[in-house]
């Protein structure tokens, strides 16, 4: 899972409407072959520790295995509408 910055916004819609974005030079796989999402600000690599039925979709909890973080403020999304945390 990745952390993208407060400026991220456009790059965050561009992946949620189109699943081609994907394909273009917006992130690497790593050593581990897992997707690496350049300039995010923080990233957890995880295993699945367990899956519940949620009704219309699967919830997921995951084992964060490994961490790493940059620099930066958070991109948020609540209520429709992407904003920033307060001070």
């Amino acid at each position: 899972m990745h952390v993208l910055a407060e400026d991220q916004a456009d790059l965050a819609l561009k992946f949620a409407k189109d699943s081609s974005a994907f394909a273009q030079d917006q992130w690497h796989f790593d050593n581990n072959h897992l997707p690496i999402l350049h300039h995010a600000i923080a990233r957890f690599e995880c295993s699945i520790h367990a899956t519940f039925d949620g009704g219309d979709h699967t919830i997921i909890v995951g084992k964060v295995n490994q961490f790493t973080h940059n620099q930066g403020k958070p991109l948020m999304f609540a209520g429709g509408q992407f904003g920033k945390f307060a001070q």
